[in-house]
């Protein structure tokens, strides 16, 4: 009877619904790698993340280099005079100070 309604009679009631399961199962699969909060994402946030620890690092980094100048420069007078000559271009009353012009590769200015 084919007009009932009813699943033919070698369809069993248990294949259909290990397919419906399958069915949602990929649905579910489909969804968690390609939806809003993906897989996707998560790798693209872990990622980020890692590049933020890495910027971090460097940031670290450089406040202790400059915590380390800033106790030379409080503790050491020839930190100042070193700060002074190369940072502000200061130089002794009897010195006289000369630029140079960076030659690259060699090649002289006309």
């Amino acid at each position: 009877m084919l007009g009932t309604g009813r699943p033919a009679p070698n369809f069993s009631m248990k294949k259909l619904t290990s397919i419906l399961v399958l069915i949602a199962a990929v649905v579910v699969g489909i969804f968690c790698i390609f939806g809003d909060d993906s897989y996707n994402k998560l790798a693209s946030m872990r990622r980020t993340l890692e590049s933020e620890r890495e910027q971090n690092n460097q940031l670290e980094a450089s406040v202790g280099e400059l915590k380390r100048e800033v106790r030379l420069l409080q503790s050491d007078p020839r930190a100042i005079e070193k700060a002074a000559r190369n940072e502000l271009g200061m130089a002794r009353p009897s010195e006289q100070i000369f630029f140079f012009d960076k030659i690259e590769d060699g090649k002289k200015r006309e």
